[in-house]
């Protein structure tokens, strides 16, 4: 007969190991979570020194972003992509490696992720949470909303 202490512990080992299964099932992370239409709602940010000029930038805002499970589209580039996963950097880390402005306001449970996005065009970042996208252009922080 097992000691009620002994069952007890069984319980709560069981209900850690579930409760990290929950939370790694439920990882915004997954390709899917990232998939469908997407369009540029404002410029969050810009690093020092940016590929396109203010009046490109500006002529991103209303633009579509396609994301399929395999490629991303957007301005009439694509790549192509194998992975998405979490990435290990919190989100000050990220906008300190683009160079872009740390007071950049994002939601608190904003996720970092990584991808292996090559073709016409390199996508190797991009933040999510809350229903909303980030993606870095030519040095530029844009804010995507889902359609």
């Amino acid at each position: 007969m097992n000691h009620p202490i002994c069952e007890n512990n069984n319980i709560r080992t069981f209900a850690s190991i579930l409760f990290i299964a929950l939370v790694a099932c439920s990882n915004n992370s997954e390709p899917q979570a990232i998939q469908g239409e997407w369009a540029i709602h404002k410029e969050l940010a810009a690093a020092p020194i940016v590929g396109i000029s203010d009046e490109e930038t500006a002529g991103l805002i209303g633009g579509k972003l396609s994301i399929s499970d395999k490629s991303i589209q957007f301005q009439d580039q694509t790549c192509e992509y194998s992975r998405v996963e979490s990435n290990k950097q919190n989100l000050s880390e990220f906008l300190q490696i683009y160079s872009l402005d740390t007071n950049a306001r994002l939601p608190e449970k904003t996720s970092v992720l990584s991808m292996d996005c090559e073709g016409e065009m390199t996508i190797r970042h991009m933040l999510t949470g809350e229903d909303k996208l980030w993606l870095v252009w030519y040095g530029v922080l844009l804010e995507a909303d889902r359609i």
